[in-house]
């Protein structure tokens, strides 16, 4: 059964369209799985559970996306994949900070993570060092790429045995180890209150099998369709 879930920002309404496993495979790009949760700023809303509200309709890659000012983020209960499952997460992101932090020794910000904030616990992206980086408390995986204000595809995979990271439709990492993610909160534009993100993320979405690079590139180039 698909619901399509509802989050309101500040003046904003931000859907997500929850969809069940193993359902059938999208019309438009059939090699494209269909999507366990999506999160973006054009749907007509329904009900969701969010614990913190923050983020506004803006401009986003692909029609309409969710903004922060670096003041707040969003926060929701997900059913997401969990401890060493198979996993892709895929995402838009413009970071819109004049300097991101991470230069010169400040603070990692988070931009999408879920999972509590513990070691081997969490499954997300961050800005670290002045570089994209994936976050799961355990070594992460830095991706080499320098944090500019210019729009960029993130995705990373696990396949239980390799997790790896994706730039723009390339790989730029790869590491083998086992994911220890636990359930928790799923948190868009900042970890908490002192690691908050500025810029726009848009076609957030879960998967819960790994794609393969010519997947991941598909859903690049094309608008995600969880209907």
């Amino acid at each position: 059964m698909e619901s399509l879930q509802r989050i309101k920002g500040d003046n904003a309404s931000v859907a997500t369209t929850n969809v069940e496993k193993n359902s059938e495979k999208r019309t438009n790009t059939s090699q494209i799985p269909r999507p366990v949760l999506w999160l973006s700023g054009d749907k007509e809303p329904s009900d969701v559970k969010i614990v913190r509200r923050g983020g506004k309709i803006a401009e986003g890659k692909f029609g309409k996306g969710i903004q922060f000012d670096g003041k707040s983020y969003l926060e929701m209960n997900a059913t997401l994949p969990t401890n060493n499952s198979p996993r892709t997460m895929a995402v838009w992101i413009r970071n819109e900070r004049q300097q991101p932090r991470g230069y010169g020794g400040d603070q990692n910000v988070g931009v999408v993570v879920y999972g509590p904030n513990e070691r081997t616990k969490p499954f997300g992206l961050l800005q670290a060092g002045g570089n994209w980086r994936f976050f799961d408390y355990s070594g992460g995986l830095d991706s080499g790429v320098e944090v500019d204000r210019i729009w960029h595809h993130h995705s990373v995979t696990s396949d239980g045995i390799t997790i790896r990271y994706y730039v723009d439709g390339n790989k730029v990492g790869s590491v083998e180890r086992p994911l220890t993610t636990s359930v928790g909160t799923l948190k868009v534009g900042g970890l908490d209150e002192g690691s908050t993100f500025v810029g726009t993320i848009d076609e957030l979405c879960f998967f819960d099998v790994p794609l393969s690079e010519e997947q991941i590139q598909l859903i690049m180039r094309n608008k995600i369709n969880a209907n």
